[in-house]
């Protein structure tokens, strides 16, 4: 899967949070052949039945070049 990826979009860390309302946040940096773009961020809600907290870490892998483009004209 990765070496058919277009780019690689690392979130080192990952932080959520809940109790009945939830949220989380993420830090991340975009890998492609060309450069490196040293910080993505992204933030999100959700509500119902949860409590607790978590951390982690994962990897997105973007198989089309306009999934790579897309943040960039989105800005965000």
């Amino acid at each position: 899967m990765g070496k058919r990826a277009k780019a690689v979009l690392v979130f080192l860390r990952v932080i959520r949070a809940s109790l009945i309302v939830g949220g989380s946040y993420r830090e991340g940096v975009l890998i492609t052949a060309a450069k490196l773009e040293p910080y993505y961020n992204s933030a999100g809600g959700s509500w119902g039945l949860q409590r607790g907290t978590q951390s982690y870490k994962y990897v997105v892998f973007p198989m089309a070049a306009a999934a790579v483009v897309y943040p960039e004209k989105s800005h965000g």
